[in-house]
């Protein structure tokens, strides 16, 4: 199993944007204004370096996606039945004084 890092998953969504902005023949600065950003902010984006949750946002949805919880941090399907049972719970000891 190989492991994905931040810089891979901030490298393939800087592609997918820039791919999806030339898609639709925009400017790096309209859609800075389209998404109420600087244009410096798509910039770093799109060359892979990290931008705030908020105005990646502004960007995918400027672009015309709609990320939701679930495409970000999809559930993922149980591999064993200790992924299924509930975890149990201990008490912490009460404190004598």
């Amino acid at each position: 199993m190989e492991l994905v890092t931040v810089h891979d998953i901030r490298r393939d969504l800087a592609r997918a944007v820039r791919e999806e902005r030339l898609r639709g023949n925009i400017t790096q600065k309209d859609l800075a204004q389209h998404a109420q950003v600087g244009e410096l902010t798509v910039r770093r984006l799109e060359s892979g370096h990290g931008i705030s949750l908020d105005n990646f946002l502004r960007i995918a949805l400027a672009l015309g996606s709609e990320p939701t919880a679930a495409d970000l941090l999809p559930r993922r399907a149980p591999q064993s039945l200790k992924d299924v049972q509930p975890v149990a719970r201990t008490r912490a000891r009460k404190r004598t004084t």
